[in-house]
């Protein structure tokens, strides 16, 4: 299953308090093919996306989706649309084809600024708060768009969360990691 190879990072920024960055990862694993090539984040602490950090070797985002929905999104309960959000933030692989995307081996960061007054421990709660609510104020859901997996077919896939990650990011260790799961 494809989706034991994707993961996230989100990590406090070291004399930036008001900023956290999410690191995307198509990690090595069974599927030696299939590229992450957008990703969508909804509502929750973020104010706007700071910088996209390009993985050195082929990776190139750049802020902006088409579509500007998740994939598939619409299949949700509730649905991971913009009609359902009070802001939207995305990115995806600068047009020219899947070379730009996140191959397995490679990452992507997306360093976001905060609503004033936010921190890393409001994001954290923010992103637990969009599994148990996700049309609550202030709650944050993030999905991403993978192709080519296995050569030929695409997916959307949602965040979800790994036991204890969650609870080392409110322990106040600077990091949370989750794994992405399909959702159709």
């Amino acid at each position: 299953m494809f989706a034991a190879q994707l993961s996230l990072e989100v990590t406090e920024v070291i004399g930036h308090p008001n900023q956290v960055l999410f690191t995307f990862r198509n990690n090595l694993g069974l599927f030696t093919v299939g590229a992450l090539s957008e990703v969508y984040f909804a509502d929750g602490t973020l104010l706007g996306i700071a910088s996209i950090l390009n993985d050195p070797g082929n990776v190139v985002f750049e802020e902006g989706s088409q579509p500007k929905d998740l994939p598939g999104g619409e299949n949700l309960e509730p649905p991971f649309t913009g009609e359902n959000t009070t802001a939207l933030f995305s990115a995806q692989e600068s047009e020219g084809g899947n070379w730009a995307a996140v191959d397995p081996g490679e990452s992507l960061g997306i360093l976001f600024d905060l609503v004033e007054g936010a921190d890393f421990a409001d994001v954290i709660a923010a992103i637990g708060l969009g599994f148990t609510d996700p049309l609550a104020a202030g709650s944050l859901r993030i999905g991403i768009h993978v192709q080519e997996i296995g050569g030929a077919n695409s997916d959307s896939f949602i965040l979800t969360p790994v036991p204890g990650a969650a609870i080392l990011g409110l322990l106040g260790l600077g990091i949370a990691g989750w794994k992405l799961r399909r959702f159709a």
